[in-house]
């Protein structure tokens, strides 16, 4: 996936794959600054040598930028996969499954999303 040119759901190119971590891709767009966003496997897959996405330019133009770590938590929220933050139990309940999974060791076809493993 690495090197990988990524377009978004309005076919406009963002960048290049340049990691997959903890269940999100990153993507590096931009000349001088370069800017690194991360978007979750999920809405991503391979087609065609590229990588398209399900979401649009603007959307992950505008995510948490990935400086010197992947803060997992707020791009999730702010992709929607997490439970609502002002729950009145405070509890994070589809989110700690996200990041309990994503954090798992993922070999051969246990991988969560074999549409992106290179064939």
């Amino acid at each position: 996936m690495e090197g990988f040119d990524v377009f978004t759901a309005d076919d406009e190119k963002v960048g290049h794959v340049v990691e997959r971590l903890e269940g999100f891709l990153i993507i590096e767009s931009g000349h001088l600054p370069k800017h690194r966003h991360a978007v979750p496997e999920q809405c991503a897959h391979k087609s065609d040598g590229v990588v398209r996405l399900t979401v649009s330019k603007d959307l992950v133009h505008e995510s948490p930028k990935v400086d010197h770590e992947l803060d997992v938590l707020a791009v999730a929220r702010y992709y929607g996969l997490g439970d609502d933050p002002a729950a009145s139990d405070g509890s994070d309940g589809a989110l700690e499954g996200l990041l309990s999974e994503s954090r798992a060791p993922h070999t051969g076809s246990s991988l969560p999303f074999p549409s992106l493993v290179e064939r």
